[in-house]
């Protein structure tokens, strides 16, 4: 889930009728989960709200339920001059080695990341104008 969405772009498939043919490009910035832009939201074992610097960061301390581990993300900040990238890779290889990872976690993933993301679109009027801007595009990932 990290990263940014791709574009889905239809080309014209020279002449062959009835089917169609496909490319993908970068999507917009504002998909991108790794993206470095802080924002609030409220972390259930934290029992407030916390300032997250990006969504990834946000999305890998939810996926646990002990509090020490949490903390771990939650006190992860960004290196000076650190990528968006890097800081997005470094954040999500932390929560790959920690433990007490939320039953059903699976589940209930892609909605956690739906509302993670809400709450970044709702606090940057830019990321949601951009969002916004992409119109009738198809944007997947």
């Amino acid at each position: 889930m990290g990263g940014p969405c791709f574009e889905i772009i239809e080309e014209d498939n020279k002449g062959e009728p009835g089917t169609k043919k496909y490319r993908s490009k970068r999507g917009p910035s504002c998909t991108d989960n790794f993206l470095i832009r802080s924002f609030s939201f409220r972390h259930p074992v934290l029992g407030e709200e916390k300032e997250w610097y990006s969504v990834e960061q946000c999305y890998q301390a939810l996926k646990f339920t002990d509090k020490k581990s949490v903390e771990i993300i939650l006190n992860t900040k960004p290196f000076a001059k650190e990528s968006s990238v890097g800081y997005g890779n470094r954040v999500w290889r932390i929560g790959q080695k920690l433990n007490s990872m939320r039953r059903h976690w699976e589940k209930v993933r892609v909605e956690i990341m739906y509302h993670v993301n809400r709450a970044k679109y709702a606090q940057h009027s830019d990321l949601r104008q951009e969002l916004l801007s992409t119109e009738n595009l198809i944007l997947y990932g």
